[in-house]
């Protein structure tokens, strides 16, 4: 009978980082993706570490890194972002 041990490759130091400013908590795994998506794209290894140092399901923050149309999986130059939610439009009436 063998004995297999499972090695994983250390978390990047920014998710560390991240999750250790947001207190680690479950919760704030939208957050931490949107601030890990601003600089650049959320790469699979990014998705990963990032469930790893919450304690979530790997499937979970890849979820909803490919549910919210806002975060992005693939490099990307120059975004151009138009608000055109129900938030949005009463935002403007309010200043008018």
């Amino acid at each position: 009978m063998t004995n297999h041990k499972i090695v994983y490759k250390p978390i990047a130091p920014e998710v560390v980082e991240l999750a250790q400013q947001h207190g680690n908590q479950r919760e704030c795994v939208l957050e931490i993706l949107t601030e890990l998506d601003g600089r650049g794209h959320l790469s699979t290894e990014t998705i990963t570490d990032t469930a790893r140092a919450l304690g979530i399901p790997e499937q979970q923050a890849y979820g909803m890194a490919t549910f919210y149309s806002m975060l992005s999986l693939q490099p990307r130059q120059n975004v151009l972002r138009v608000c055109d939610g129900p938030v949005c439009w009463l935002r403007r009436a309010s200043n008018q």
